[in-house]
């Protein structure tokens, strides 16, 4: 008598396994997407700036556009490693010079609708980042226009 038990077993776990051993390796689960446009709203020693960053998402790379009046205009990339988002691009601090400083976002995604961390640049100084969907800052510049409280 052959033991199938044990080999049904096995094959009911594999796909489990799998699965597991993804996400171990910093694989995001396809439940959140950061494709959309970001609004940056940014702390630095110098004070407090705003940017827009548009991203797309595949598998865990991300390609975009970011903006700012301070900035100007620049590509990024980076990438989401589980709860992790990074995105990156270079600027030149000379109009026309080289694109010699780069920026560095690295932070925390919480849920679909913000994440947050520290920006740096290199050389320059560090501060901090809040990145809520531009939907969610249309939603909650509405609600304080109107007077009302905005809670959670």
């Amino acid at each position: 008598m052959v033991n199938t038990h044990g080999r049904r077993s096995a094959m009911l776990l594999l796909p489990i396994l799998v699965a597991v051993g993804a996400n171990a390796r910093g694989q995001r689960s396809p439940d959140i997407d950061l494709t959309g446009t970001w609004s940056l709203e940014i702390s630095m020693p110098s004070g407090p700036s705003t940017a827009m960053v548009r991203l797309k998402q595949t598998g865990n790379a991300l390609t975009g556009d970011y903006s700012s009046p301070l900035l100007g205009d620049h590509k990024v990339e980076g990438r989401i490693t589980r709860e992790t988002i990074e995105i990156s691009f270079t600027f030149a601090r000379i109009r026309g010079g080289p694109e010699n400083t780069a920026v560095l976002l690295s932070g925390t995604i919480a849920g679909t609708n913000v994440f947050a961390g520290d920006i740096k640049l290199t050389p320059g100084n560090a501060g901090t980042f809040a990145a809520p969907s531009v939907q969610l800052s249309v939603i909650r510049t509405m609600v304080l226009a109107s007077g009302r409280t905005l809670t959670a």
